[in-house]
């Protein structure tokens, strides 16, 4: 008994001063999210999309600026060669002849007009690229709300440690109480057993949450793409004021990354319908070049023949029938763009929808943190007045531990509504387009 009751003032000594050893790099969540920002993978990735998207809105990759080529090739050959020749003329005999052609360009076109489709694409890339930074906007929200969620989680844990260690202490007085009415014969031993148990039980409710809080922050750490390290979370939770449904959704209609995409993706898609179109139009272009050729030959009255000049000209050209594929390009496009227009409505309503069920939960979440908060200080009082009776042994160790018990899910319940709430607000500050705005 002795042995037990050493085991279990050890273990909880080492719980209590544990927590306290965390206290190394306080971590708040703004510095949360800005590791998050400067070293998450996820985002680095979406940032590299976007870069590429800006590289690629060129009017050069539209097709829209001059081409110049340049060539250059030389022909040769070696060959036993007789020339015969009517009359009189003496006759041509060469063996292992030579000759070559020796011959080079420089030529530059231009489309003059082509149905629009450089000025269009060009149109399309840009838009592509804002719709690349829409999109980088997007995965940007989706990891800050999980680091978001992860350090309210790893806080929750925290909160629970508290309330766990605050019920492991008084566990321990009570053992130290009863221990002490033991001696004394003013108490049975079966008191001194029953605060041992629920000391025990306490200890391993406070290891098992203090494994939960090192996963949690290996979690944590992984959206932070930080190592692991030894910190405290700053466990400081403010609430703002109550939200305007109204004014948040004016906000998100304008605002919203998700909404925004869509728009987007809807004027691309117009000008495929744009591009499309440019089949209809006859294609004009002119090209200008300056060339050279060197012809020589051993077996042959002209030893070298040489020219060089420019070239230029016009092409005129239009498409009569290519199977059909101009005229289902152009259907497939409309069809396209009529899709992401539902797309685009669709959006909407989800975004209404998604509003309203935000903003009843947060309302919710509110309501009841109002009555988890009236909850705790019932039960704060209800545990001093037991605590009391206890000591006066008016009440029995059972009565005490439930008293004991109800506060502590009390705390624990009140932080995790506190939580809740905030969760709510970032939820709808995600909603509505106002996350990444946050200070």
């Amino acid at each position: 008994m002795c042995t037990c009751r050493i085991f279990l003032f050890g273990l909880a000594t080492v719980l209590l001063c544990a927590p306290k050893t965390l206290a190394q790099q306080p971590l708040t969540l703004t510095g949360a999210i800005e590791k998050a920002l400067a070293n998450n993978l996820i985002i680095k990735i979406a940032q590299n999309q976007a870069i590429m998207a800006e590289n690629s809105a060129t009017r050069g990759n539209a097709g829209g600026l001059p081409g110049v080529s340049a060539g250059a090739a030389y022909n040769g050959s070696l060959t036993n060669t007789e020339l015969i020749f009517a009359g009189n003329q003496p006759s041509i005999n060469r063996t292992g002849a030579q000759s070559g052609t020796l011959s080079g360009n420089v030529t530059v076109s231009y489309a003059l007009f082509n149905g629009f489709v450089a000025a269009n694409t060009f149109d399309k890339l840009q838009l592509q690229e804002e719709l690349a930074i829409t999109q980088t906007q997007l995965q940007v929200e989706s990891v800050v709300l999980q680091v978001i969620n992860a350090y309210y989680l790893a806080l929750q844990i925290q909160g629970n440690m508290q309330a766990a260690t605050a019920s492991l202490e008084i566990s321990r007085q009570r053992l130290n109480r009863a221990s002490t009415r033991a001696a004394f014969g003013s108490a049975n031993q079966l008191a001194v057993l029953n605060a041992q148990v629920d000391l025990t039980n306490d200890s391993i409710d406070l290891m098992l949450l203090q494994q939960q809080l090192v996963n949690a922050k290996i979690n944590l750490n992984y959206l932070m793409g930080n190592e692991e390290v030894e910190y405290n979370l700053d466990a400081t939770v403010e609430l703002n004021a109550v939200f305007d449904k109204a004014e948040l959704l004016d906000r998100a209609m304008l605002q919203n990354a998700a909404l925004t995409q869509a728009r987007k993706n809807l004027e691309v898609s117009e000008k495929d319908m744009d591009i499309a179109k440019g089949s209809w139009y006859p294609g004009l272009s002119v090209s200008t070049g300056y060339n050279f050729s060197s012809n020589q030959s051993d077996a042959s009255f002209i030893i070298e023949n040489r020219s060089n000049g420019l070239s230029y000209g016009v092409s005129l050209s239009y498409n009569l029938f290519n199977g059909g594929r101009s005229s289902i390009l152009r259907q497939n496009s409309e069809i396209n763009w009529n899709s992401n227009l539902l797309r685009l409505e669709d959006a909407e309503n989800a975004l209404r929808t998604q509003i309203d069920n935000a903003y009843t939960s947060y309302q919710g979440n509110v309501a009841m943190h109002q009555v988890r908060i009236k909850s705790l200080d019932i039960n704060q009082l209800n545990f001093e007045r037991s605590e009391e009776m206890f000591k006066n042994g008016q009440i029995s160790g059972t009565e005490f531990r439930e008293a004991q018990m109800n506060l502590t899910n009390a705390r624990v319940l009140a932080y995790l509504s506190q939580i809740q709430v905030k969760l709510s607000e970032y939820e709808l500050l995600r909603l509505s387009g106002s996350l990444l705005s946050l200070e």
